[in-house]
């Protein structure tokens, strides 16, 4: 008796071998893999072993072999036990899946409140099996035309009250926000299917967004916001506009990151510091997970060597008064201001500076894949968002294809205007 795993014909199959030497009893059965476990291969052997006990000493054909066409349909394929049958419940899966999850990345908070706030609530106790695609259209129509009460006021990050007239309390939800649900449901139900639990996961068709292009600073804006920028703060907005690094890999930044003795100066971006609740700070890998290099213009190494100079005793580049990292939400409020007191109509904020920084670099007609380099973007579908803002250099190239039609064209129509 064996149970192997086997190739037959390219295809992969579970080998079931039954032999009974005393009584010349052999049978052997392939079941597909694809479509059954190990344990349904346990089971269809235990079952021969039955039928062989219950007629033995009667008529039996030996060395008895399924054909290739009982491979491809099994005439009795196994049934799975109750236990097998039994799928958990939506909300007990999901808090599996959310337990599964790394609380260090980025995007842990919006799948959280995405599968708590949105989908527990839908499915609530529906069993993971019994989710259609017929369920998850209905959870779209109700996120995409959710009516809600308009609420009266907002919490600021102040943890101040302040009156709003536009937000809803459970009201309809962007196409991006109804993405980003649906894609949280499609991992849940992925993972159900790995878990062997459901066949299959439902297909789950998502609506095609617009693609807002990124907010940023010209020229003449970024100019008249670094004038508004106070004198001790003006080395960390440079660093921001100059270089693009997020707001958390900047507070992380270190003496040894930065290399002014190479012969283009360079920072090393390895690590961010993220801000919890109740204040306390973790030191991660970036968001891409990889480290990378960004260049310095030689007036801003210059400025970073005479401010380390300044501050030797400091492991961080921009610490605060105790040596620590500095608070977001002092970094944050002190942007916002300079914003304002620059009498910009945009509402500035740190992210904005990074999105300035490549927005120049395209402009200047910088690479997408340099630009996407120096930001650690992993894909550079996620840096295509500035590629409209490159220059046009293969404007010119348009004359190659008329191939002299224009001249024949500006006849035509100078013969057409005398005649009318």
């Amino acid at each position: 008796m064996s149970v192997k795993a086997v190739t037959f014909r390219g295809k992969p199959y579970w080998m079931i071998r039954v032999r009974r030497d005393g009584d010349s009893f052999r049978r052997e059965m392939r079941l597909d893999r694809s479509r059954y476990l190990k344990r349904d291969a346990l089971e269809a052997e235990q079952q021969i072993i039955r039928e062989y006990e219950a007629t033995k000493g009667g008529p039996r054909p030996t060395n008895q072999t399924v054909t290739a066409a009982e491979v491809m349909q099994p005439p009795a394929p196994p049934r799975p036990t109750e236990s097998a049958r039994q799928a958990p419940g939506f909300d007990e899966f999901s808090e599996r899946y959310l337990a599964l999850q790394d609380p260090n990345r980025s995007d842990y908070r919006n799948k959280v409140n995405y599968v708590r706030r949105h989908l527990q609530p839908f499915f609530g106790e529906v069993t993971i099996d019994q989710i259609d695609r017929m369920m998850i259209d209905a959870l779209k129509v109700r996120l995409r035309n959710g009516t809600g009460e308009v609420a009266n006021s907002r919490q600021t990050r102040q943890r101040k009250w302040k009156p709003v007239s536009s937000r809803r309390k459970g009201g309809p939800l962007s196409i991006k926000t109804v993405n980003n649900i649906l894609g949280a449901l499609r991992a849940v139900l992925n993972l159900a299917c790995e878990y062997q639990l459901i066949p299959a996961c439902p297909r789950i068709k998502f609506d095609k967004a617009d693609k807002a292009d990124p907010k940023y600073l010209d020229r003449d804006e970024a100019d008249r916001f670094l004038e508004a920028v106070p004198a001790e703060w003006m080395l960390f907005v440079l660093v921001m506009i100059e270089t693009g690094l997020r707001e958390g890999e900047l507070l992380e930044l270190r003496r040894q990151d930065v290399m002014l003795d190479a012969a283009r100066p360079f920072i090393r971006v390895g690590r961010s510091v993220r801000t919890r609740a109740g204040g306390r700070r973790d030191v991660k890998s970036t968001k891409g997970r990889r480290p990378r290099s960004v260049p310095l213009t030689r007036g801003l190494a210059e400025a970073l060597q005479q401010h380390l100079a300044a501050r030797r005793k400091d492991a961080l580049v921009f610490p605060d008064e105790n040596g620590g990292h500095l608070s977001q939400w002092r970094v944050y409020r002190m942007i916002v201001a300079a914003g304002k007191a620059a009498g910009l109509d945009k509402h500035v904020h740190p992210h904005m500076l990074r999105h300035t920084f490549a927005s120049h670099a395209a402009m200047t007609g910088v690479p997408l894949a340099v630009v996407q380099r120096w930001l650690g973007h992993s894909s550079v579908q996620t840096t295509e968002i500035y590629a409209h803002l490159a220059p046009d250099t293969g404007a010119e190239l348009i004359e190659r294809v008329s191939r002299g039609r224009c001249a024949k064209i500006t006849t035509y129509l100078t013969t057409y205007l005398r005649r009318t």
